[in-house]
């Protein structure tokens, strides 16, 4: 089942790739980055509670670090 979502986020990276809305990049690291996000969120979901981000503020945050990045730009 992980091994499938993998392959699916794949797809779907790639299709971001030829539209020209992602570069290129090992697109297997950043979907096994997300799978795996996805799944330490299951298995984690109740060991995080007060203070920590909700499950359903999670996802979203992770997505836009992994895509955007968390590193400040750069002042010139």
């Amino acid at each position: 089942m992980i091994r499938q979502g993998v392959t699916s986020l794949i797809s779907l990276l790639d299709q971001g790739v030829k539209q020209g809305v992602l570069k290129e990049h090992r697109l297997d690291v950043t979907a096994r980055t997300l799978m795996s996000a996805v799944v330490m969120l299951y298995l984690t979901r109740e060991a995080y509670g007060e203070g920590f981000t909700s499950p359903e503020g999670f996802i979203p945050q992770m997505i836009a670090s992994q895509l955007s990045g968390i590193k400040s730009p750069q002042k010139e």
